[in-house]
């Protein structure tokens, strides 16, 4: 979908623009657009941080203030890199953490 909008691009470009040497100037703008276009999908621009609301049930309620402990457990289960967690809410009634998770999407 994206080369779409590229051709579209280029297109509108070519019939807008006044080139003072034609065959030259539509070569160097065409090439210029098509040279980006292949930079950024041989590069891509790095990876987003995601952010997912978790709840879960902890092994123990007394890892609750220990952010790097949640980390740890939630990391074991999940099977993901996460970069930071924060605690939303504790309900010890139900035996439950709900959590806030910031990983990078692979």
């Amino acid at each position: 979908m994206a080369y779409l909008f590229v051709v579209l691009g280029i297109s509108a470009i070519n019939a807008l623009v006044d080139f003072s040497v034609l065959w030259r100037g539509i070569l160097i703008i065409n090439s210029l657009v098509i040279i980006m276009l292949v930079v950024l999908e041989k590069f891509p621009p790095q990876r987003q941080v995601v952010k997912k609301a978790l709840v879960f049930t902890p092994s123990d309620m007394s890892i609750v203030g220990k952010i790097q402990m949640v980390k740890q457990e939630i990391e074991a289960i999940t099977k993901l890199s996460i970069h930071k967690v924060e605690i939303e809410k504790v309900s010890l009634s139900k035996n439950e953490i709900s959590v806030s998770i910031y990983y990078v999407e692979h």
